[in-house]
């Protein structure tokens, strides 16, 4: 039993890193920037493996805060850039929540 227990967690890695490289393969073949091809990425990591919505968010407010410190410094690419991720890491965020909500009804 432990054994094909492990084998299963193995096999399920190996199908994880799988799609990973797929999505960094997609995302090369459509000529992407190289922070595109690593946000899809961990967007599709994120989907396959869930974390907690809490550690999400964290990400989303720090880039919330990044942005207008980099508006103030007068660094309008970076903080149009820094933007896009903030709405990103926002979507993650609610896709998780969604998760979450889901799972808490199936097992109560």
């Amino acid at each position: 039993m432990i054994i094909k227990n492990l084998l299963n967690f193995i096999f399920r890695k190996k199908i994880d890193i799988a799609i990973a490289i797929i999505a960094i393969a997609m995302g090369s073949y459509l000529v992407w920037k190289i922070e595109d091809i690593i946000v899809f990425a961990i967007f599709i990591w994120i989907i396959m493996n869930p974390v907690s919505s809490r550690y999400l968010a964290y990400f989303t407010i720090i880039f919330f805060v990044v942005c207008p410190i980099l508006l103030i410094l007068k660094n309008g690419d970076w903080a149009e850039t820094v933007a896009v991720y903030a709405y990103y890491s926002l979507a993650m965020t609610t896709l998780m929540i969604f998760y979450e909500f889901q799972n808490e009804n199936e097992t109560s």
